[in-house]
């Protein structure tokens, strides 16, 4: 774990997931279990009745994850009307809640909140994004009809939930039906689409609080991405001699860091240099089954620290030793 004092800077960010964006329909189906895949929310709904892990009450950008706010579930159950049949145990703690597949409401929860940290640590001169817990949202119609409400039902911790997520495989593509990708794989490698509704702030304001026009709620999402994404390169200052390099030939130049506290970006050739370890490099990739991109698998310009663990086991290991300006299947 990051100690504290190795975080010198760090922003909480919240995304709104909606599962009718295609990128984000992997979390939403199949709407009814098969006999080795069941979506997220039947996932969490299987976990907390069989007590493997544990809600916290939304608390609207205020989130404390102590015991102090654990979710009692058949409090959980009964403040979403989901219908359930209580056995007794032993003891008023053993007492289980089991609900049936057909009573678990997956079909109205429409969209997800994510809490994340994005966090410079300093120990390594890399920032890293963390999801730290997942909200599922309830879109519910009132008895009297009219557009359904919105209800956040409860946080999980991300930590709490990963060993689960990593041993279900998902369908992430319509054009290849194999499962190459876990829950975890897929919120790992931010296959997801999520749009930031807030950040955390002195007065625990949302975008559409802070902002009251569209266009500038967009354009406010627009400056918070921008500011995580070309973070850790102004961390990097230029000598005077790579920058005139760097005008005259673009094509030529990578972002290196050393291992001691001073780095610059200079201009490398691809005879020269070689990927190592813990190095931060700047690359492109494309995934492709059976010879095919698939969607999600693709992505530009990105920023790594070579060995952080965030891609998926072996991709990081391949990277060592290549050149740059070359190109690896």
């Amino acid at each position: 774990a990051i100690s504290p004092a190795d975080i010198p800077w760090m922003r909480v960010i919240y995304r709104s997931l909606d599962l009718k964006e295609e990128k984000n329909m992997p979390l939403y189906y199949p709407e009814e279990p098969t006999e080795n895949q069941e979506n997220l929310f039947r996932l969490i709904m299987r976990l907390l009745t069989e007590n493997k892990i544990v809600a916290y009450e939304y608390l609207d950008g205020r989130e404390v994850f102590t015991d102090q706010y654990k979710m009692n579930l058949k409090d959980l159950l009964d403040k979403f009307h989901i219908l359930y049949e209580e056995k007794e145990g032993r003891t008023s703690k053993s007492t289980r809640y089991i609900v049936n597949e057909s009573d678990v409401p997956s079909n109205e929860v429409l969209s997800y909140y994510i809490r994340e940290k994005w966090i410079f640590d300093q120990r390594n001169s890399g920032l890293t994004s963390v999801i730290e817990a997942i909200c599922p949202i309830l879109h519910r119609v009132g008895d009297f009809g009219g557009d359904a409400m919105t209800y956040p039902m409860f946080w999980i911790k991300y930590d709490d939930l990963r060993p689960y997520m990593a041993q279900q495989y998902i369908l992430t593509n319509n054009e290849n039906n194999v499962q190459n990708y876990t829950y975890d794989d897929y919120f790992k490698m931010r296959m997801f689409e999520g749009k930031i509704y807030k950040t955390t702030n002195l007065r625990n304001m949302s975008l559409m609080q802070l902002y009251d026009t569209a266009e500038k709620q967009d354009s406010a999402r627009a400056g918070i991405e921008k500011q995580l994404q070309n973070f850790e390169n102004s961390l990097w200052v230029k000598s005077p001699a790579p920058v005139e390099q760097a005008s005259k030939d673009t094509d030529k130049k990578t972002t290196t860091a050393s291992s001691g506290q001073n780095a610059t970006e200079k201009e490398v050739k691809s005879s020269d240099t070689l990927v190592k370890k813990n190095q931060l490099i700047n690359f492109d990739y494309e995934g492709k089954v059976n010879g095919k991109a698939f969607d999600g698998g693709t992505a530009e310009s990105q920023f790594l620290r070579v060995g952080s663990g965030k891609m998926i086991d072996g991709f990081e290991d391949a990277l060592v030793g290549m050149k740059v300006g070359e190109k690896k299947d």
